[in-house]
């Protein structure tokens, strides 16, 4: 009986289906408004924001002060986000429900936020690109190391 040769294992290939990692980010307040959602909110919201990630051309681009930011609806709850250009990064500005003429409105909470020096949403969407890249550098070292 000829010595049975150690197989070789090859780690299982990707399917080619597989969704991108995605990140998704929330400013200090748009955070506190995210979580005072109820939990069917929060994850219809939440999903949306995945969706959002994957394809930003699914949230209404805004106008006006809010050019550049895009706007994404659940019911009369707003999402207003900043999709990164070419990374899978999303970040969150506002969450609150349609009220117009109220200063509780989505719209004028976020031209609230973009004005608050407080708020450096350009320096938080950069800081959630490089942690999304560095997080896919690493995940790819991983796949390398283990072929």
């Amino acid at each position: 009986m000829a010595a049975r040769q150690p197989s070789r294992r090859r780690p299982a290939p990707k399917p080619a289906n597989a969704a991108p990692k995605v990140r998704i980010g929330f400013i200090r307040s748009a955070n506190q408004q995210f979580l005072a959602l109820s939990e069917k909110e929060r994850t219809g919201l939440f999903a949306k924001l995945i969706e959002l990630a994957r394809n930003p051309r699914l949230g209404k681009p805004l106008v006006g002060k809010l050019t550049g930011y895009v706007r994404i609806s659940l019911g009369r709850l707003r999402c207003v986000a900043r999709c990164s250009g070419g990374a899978a990064v999303v970040l969150v500005i506002v969450v609150a429900k349609r009220a117009e003429g109220s200063g509780k409105d989505p719209y004028e909470l976020a031209r609230r936020a973009l004005a608050d020096p407080k708020e450096d949403i350009q320096a938080a969407l950069q800081a959630h690109v490089a942690a999304h890249l560095e997080s896919l550098r690493k995940a790819e070292s991983v796949l390398r190391r283990d072929r």
